[in-house]
């Protein structure tokens, strides 16, 4: 396995096993829709998301230019458009 497929799954598990049913829904959901498309730097950026607390990366996704470098803007604005967009 490589080490961007290590980081597929790792990634995978950890959006979809939050603390919450939004965040499970929420970034569950993205990396199961995306996460497969992304970049290698999106998918690491992702990771490094998905090491902090969900009300962190929820706020974040508001207010991107607060988010820590390593964390992807495009990336909160793409979760941001994912949380927003109807469900059916």
């Amino acid at each position: 396995m490589t080490a961007p497929d290590t980081i597929l799954k790792a990634v995978l598990y950890r959006a979809k096993y939050r603390s919450s049913k939004e965040a499970d829904t929420v970034l569950g959901g993205f990396a199961l829709a995306q996460a497969a498309r992304l970049s290698s730097a999106e998918l690491s950026s992702f990771a490094a998301l998905l090491v902090h607390d969900d009300p962190e990366i929820f706020a974040w996704m508001e207010a991107p230019d607060n988010a820590p470098s390593e964390i992807s803007r495009d990336l909160l604005t793409r979760l941001k458009q994912f949380m927003r967009a109807p469900r059916t």
